[in-house]
C-alpha cells in the first residue's frame, strides 16, 4: 500500500512538472521555459520543457571551518621537516625491488615473492604504528 502512494505521488509531481499538463501553472514552476530554444537543457528535463538557468539556482550552506580544537593537516604536514621526512620514507621503499610479475607462482614456491619479505621489513620499520 504504501509503494502504491509513494508512486502516486511520484507521478503527480510529474504531471504537475508538465506544461502540457492540467496540473502545471507557470507560477508554481517559474523555471520552466516552453520558449526556450537551448537543445541541451530540453534533453536533461525530459518532456518538461527547458529549464532557464538564470531562474535555476541551488543553495549551498556555507562551508564548515573545522573547530574541534585538533592541528589542521596543513599545519602537520607542510613544514620542510614533515615534507623530508615523507620523501626519506618513500624514498626507502622505492629502493626495495618489489617488482610484480603477472606470472608470479605461489608465494611459498615462487622465489620471486621474497623481495616481498624485505619489503615488509623496510614499511615495519618506516611506519611502525601501521
Amino acid at each position: 500500500m504504501r509503494s502504491q502512494s509513494l508512486l502516486l505521488t511520484f507521478l503527480s509531481a510529474s504531471l504537475a512538472t508538465s506544461s502540457s499538463s492540467p496540473f502545471y501553472t507557470e507560477h508554481q514552476y517559474p523555471f520552466i521555459d516552453d520558449d526556450a530554444t537551448d537543445d541541451t537543457t530540453a534533453a536533461a528535463t525530459a518532456g518538461t520543457g527547458p529549464v532557464v538557468s538564470s531562474a535555476f539556482q541551488c543553495d549551498l550552506p556555507p562551508p564548515v571551518a573545522p573547530s574541534d580544537g585538533l592541528p589542521s593537516a596543513r599545519d602537520l604536514f607542510t613544514s620542510e621537516a614533515a615534507i623530508r621526512k615523507q620523501v626519506e620514507r618513500h624514498a626507502a621503499l622505492v629502493r626495495v625491488p618489489s617488482i610484480c610479475y603477472d606470472d608470479l607462482g605461489d608465494f611459498d614456491k615462487d622465489e620471486r615473492w621474497n623481495v616481498f619479505y624485505e619489503l615488509h621489513d623496510v614499511l615495519k620499520k618506516t611506519y611502525p604504528v601501521l
